[in-house]
């Protein structure tokens, strides 16, 4: 007996491209339209803006991150690279796509350890979904 020639197996096959068609079958997209966090400007202890710093031992929510795969610094990030064990921003720089709080130091003429809360302030939800407008900060390194 081939699929043709039950009806019940007709009608079943009918039924499943029908509803295919009214609702999106598969996956959802979800996009990340910026990185969580932005780096807009590190000032040194004078006040000049520091073009490229060293950021290193980031924790997000008190986890090391993992920089050796590049997820960290796939898109949406910009401005910024990983030799694996830290990361080089040249301002601004913007990396991650998940909320929460990160720490690392900043290290330019000087160093410090530096922690922000970050969040996106809009999600568009429905099917495909995303994240947009990201925590942006500016970092001023004091004295040693």
């Amino acid at each position: 007996m081939t699929i043709w020639k039950s009806p019940i197996r007709v009608f079943a096959l009918a039924a499943l491209t029908v509803s295919c068609e009214l609702v999106q079958a598969g996956g959802c997209d979800h996009t990340y339209r910026e990185p969580v966090l932005t780096l807009q400007r590190v000032n040194d202890p004078t006040g000049q803006v520091l073009p490229v710093v060293i950021l290193d031992s980031l924790t997000l929510n008190n986890r090391p991150l993992e920089l050796r795969f590049g997820i960290i610094t796939s898109l949406p990030a910009f401005g910024v690279t990983s030799d694996g064990s830290a990361l080089t921003c040249s301002t601004p720089c913007g990396f991650g796509s998940e909320p929460g709080r990160y720490e690392f130091w900043v290290r330019g003429q000087t160093a410090e350890r530096v922690t922000i809360n970050a969040s996106y302030a809009t999600f568009h939800g429905g099917c495909p979904s995303w994240n947009d407008d990201g925590t942006t900060a500016t970092v001023s390194l004091r004295h040693p």
